[in-house]
């Protein structure tokens, strides 16, 4: 009986991680190719600042421009860093959420900031609208989730992704209008 409790408890802590992973699609071996020529693809696993991580990895024409560390919880998905040329860059302390635990509803909103060195991070999102939307990837039935990054060095950015529970995000719209979209995975 007491066995039986033990793994129900480990069961029941495992679980959310396991739905974190299929609403945020997070897993080695996942890959998306963008209108923009980026192809982003899950890696694997790196120990970063004591922690297993997963690598992001964001590449044109073959070559890997830059690395993003993620963890995925079942309290959400995180940065821990990201990295360039093989080496780690910044670290985020603590980890910068990027997404809250699932699911995501119109309405939502979250917020996050880090020390990256001596520069202060913050992200402030929230999901502005459910929208349909039709890219070369497919069509899709998308939250619109509006991000505004701003640095203690001046530095703001304010972005739409198009993100779709078990797909991940099927575009990208910048400040000025420009379009990324998902045309393969």
């Amino acid at each position: 009986m007491r066995r039986t409790l033990i793994a129900l408890v480990a069961l029941g802590v495992l679980l959310p991680a396991v739905a974190q992973t299929d609403y945020f699609p997070f897993r080695a071996g996942q890959k998306w190719r963008y209108s923009s020529g980026e192809t982003q693809y899950i890696s694997g696993g790196k120990v970063i600042a004591g922690q297993k991580a997963l690598v992001l990895q964001h590449s044109t024409g073959g070559r890997i421009s830059q690395e993003d560390y993620l963890l995925v919880r079942a309290d959400g998905v995180f940065m821990l860093g990201y990295g360039a040329g093989g080496a780690t860059v910044v670290y985020y302390s603590p980890a910068l959420q990027v997404y809250p635990a699932a699911p995501l509803a119109v309405g939502d909103r979250w917020s996050s900031s880090s020390l990256a060195g001596k520069t202060t991070v913050a992200i402030s999102s929230r999901v502005i609208a459910a929208e349909g939307v039709s890219v070369q990837g497919g069509r899709f039935n998308a939250l619109v989730i509006r991000s505004s990054v701003t640095t203690s060095t001046g530095a703001a950015s304010v972005s739409d992704a198009y993100f779709v529970p078990g797909v991940g995000t099927v575009r990208y719209v910048t400040q000025d209008g420009s379009k990324v979209d998902l045309i393969g995975r």
